[in-house]
């Protein structure tokens, strides 16, 4: 007898092996270990200010090159992304 026919015949016994093998997954994945920190350093930061109502110049002069200046001091970095678009400045730092 083919596993096809044996399961359509006995659609009963192939539903509780099918209830038991995801209830047996379920489990084992809650009882995996997991870490809150995970062993390696995530070493990218996004910066996102708002100043309602500035055109993308003023919010660069007034935010985005200040939020850069200060950022440039910190010794670790090594790349500087920023956009200025109309209220929002987005400075991300590698």
């Amino acid at each position: 007898m083919n596993l096809t026919k044996f399961s359509i015949e006995k659609n009963r016994i192939t539903f509780s092996l099918l209830a038991v093998v995801i209830l047996l997954g379920i489990s084992l994945y809650q009882s995996l270990p997991r870490d809150s920190m995970p062993p390696y350093t995530i070493r990218v930061a996004s910066i996102v200010s708002k100043f309602t109502g500035a055109g993308p110049e003023r919010v660069e002069q007034l935010v985005t090159d200040k939020i850069e200046k200060k950022v440039q001091e910190i010794p670790e970095v090594k790349e500087i992304n920023s956009t200025s678009r109309t209220g929002i400045s987005i400075v991300t730092v590698i």
